[in-house]
């Protein structure tokens, strides 16, 4: 392939993302000058925020389940398979990994370890159901999957109000299992980021990033 090939193609390739920017901060721009706002400031105080290195770890951590998520699906895609449940798989797993990973004190690597496993075994179990649905009948995975995401929603929420529910007060109001031990934390990456001089102003940035990157 020529050389002007290659650059043809990464040209059309970024063509799309950028236009998507362009129209998104042309849209926004309107709206915020309807609001009587400048945009010029707006702007300034997104970039000013998205490069402060607490901003940035913030990033990092939310970014990690939604990577491995990405990656799942991505198995599903290799497959043939358009799996739209990892949201329930997820839900579900973060649920029963909570509840088990608060519920016992063991060593760390231990506790960590069995937080994983549990998290593993509750996503696959819960996505058996579509899968045999598939097999069996074959219902289509991308109808039973969104189902099984709204299940979810009302299965979480009716095990934590009555089951894993640990209130704090009696005006609180959230509903959480018990705190997790810190047996059963990863390590936090801080001082890594101490030792390269990289101030993070109180943010923490999670040890899971660590598993993130192996996957």
């Amino acid at each position: 392939m020529k050389v002007a090939d290659v650059l043809r193609r990464i040209g059309l390739g970024l063509l799309a993302p950028v236009l998507a920017i362009v129209f998104a901060m042309v849209v926004s721009s309107l709206f915020l000058l309807l609001a009587d706002a400048s945009p010029l400031e707006t702007y300034e105080s997104m970039w000013t925020y998205g490069t402060r290195s607490d901003s940035l770890v913030s990033a990092v951590n939310r970014a990690v389940p939604l990577y491995i998520s990405g990656l799942a699906v991505a198995i599903g895609m290799k497959m043939g398979l358009l799996n739209i449940g990892v949201e329930g798989q997820y839900r579900i797993a973060a649920v029963a990994a909570a509840a088990v990973g608060s519920a016992v004190v063991l060593p760390a690597p231990i506790h960590v370890t069995l937080i994983i496993l549990v998290s593993v075994l509750a996503g696959m179990a819960w996505i058996a159901v579509p899968a045999v649905l598939k097999v069996t009948r074959g219902v289509h995975e991308v109808i039973s999957t969104i189902m099984m995401n709204a299940i979810s929603i009302g299965l979480t929420a009716w095990l934590l109000a009555n089951f894993l529910d640990e209130k704090t007060s009696e005006t609180d109001l959230e509903l959480a299992t018990k705190r997790i031990p810190e047996s059963g934390r990863f390590p936090s990456l801080n001082p890594v980021l101490d030792w390269l001089g990289i101030d993070v102003r109180g943010a923490d940035l999670h040890g899971f990033v660590l598993i993130a990157m192996l996957l």
